[in-house]
């Protein structure tokens, strides 16, 4: 009787953490997402769907979408995310190959770190004004994207975001930036225009230069940029005029350093002028 009642108690306890699990399991389908419902929101865990243009719904289930698991949207080719939409993410081993166009709710704060890292179809991206983080390798490589019109509100751009993207023409830096990481542009060595807004208290655009004001630093430069020698920069950073199509440069008495990998993939550079004040 005693072995019985044990093991019928086992049974009760276990029966609880099974439910849970089998439910937290279980999708409702519609509008080809599968998803979840947690704390009255909607979270998509997968794109069951036929891909090419896509409008991820506000709501399923009547409740407001607020998650988006990328898993499955490899196929699509046009995305438009909705306001309401706080949180996108992509897990490993999943891909956006076919992604040409996106367009960001003005919900989401934080494009995560790799997420488009690769995307070499994405030519059109659209943020919302609710954008604050672009984080590291956000669009690393997507070498079809043409122009970036970062929202104001913006903050901070990461390390190696935009690196890669071969094809960018144009970049709009809004006033609100106040962080771009190392190599943020690298080799992105056609933009033919930094646009700097006047207002920005942190960066500026001198020659073609994109330059940290207080480090009197260029972080970037444009196709044709030249290095002011009036004093204004000290320093070329990181990968500032890595992959570039120059074939001589001279660098001015005012630079006196010059950071790694700054000329790197220069292969048509062949003569290079350094003078006395840079420190090696």
């Amino acid at each position: 009787m005693k072995k019985t009642c044990a093991f019928l108690l086992a049974v009760m306890m276990i029966i609880p953490l099974l439910s849970s699990e089998m439910i937290a399991g279980a999708l409702e389908l519609e509008y080809g997402f599968g998803y979840n419902i947690y704390n009255g929101e909607a979270h998509i865990a997968k794109y069951t769907g036929n891909g090419g243009k896509v409008t991820i719904p506000s709501t399923l289930g009547g409740y407001p979408v607020t998650k988006v698991n990328m898993t499955g949207f490899g196929i699509i080719t046009n995305l438009i995310i909705p306001d309401c939409v706080e949180t996108i993410y992509l897990p490993q081993g999943q891909s956006l190959s076919a992604l040409q166009s996106i367009t960001f709710g003005n919900g989401i704060s934080t494009i995560e770190y790799g997420l488009f890292q690769g995307c070499s179809k994405l030519k059109n991206v659209t943020f919302g004004n609710g954008l604050r983080i672009i984080e590291e390798k956000a669009f690393y490589n997507c070498d079809a994207i043409i122009s970036i019109q970062i929202p104001e509100g913006v903050i901070s751009i990461g390390v190696r975001a935009f690196m890669g993207c071969n094809n960018l023409n144009t970049v709009f830096i809004p006033a609100s930036v106040q962080d771009i990481g190392n190599f943020a542009f690298s080799n992105c060595n056609n933009v033919t225009a930094f646009n700097v807004d006047i207002n920005n208290s942190r960066y500026c655009q001198i020659n073609g230069c994109l330059v940290e004001k207080d480090q009197k630093a260029i972080l970037a430069a444009r196709k044709g940029a030249t290095i002011p020698s009036d004093g204004s920069v000290e320093s070329i950073d990181f990968g500032a005029f890595s992959g570039h199509t120059m074939t001589s440069i001279t660098i001015p008495e005012t630079i006196t350093y010059i950071g790694n990998s700054a000329f790197e993939g220069c292969s048509e550079l062949t003569t290079m002028t350094i003078p006395d004040s840079v420190m090696i």
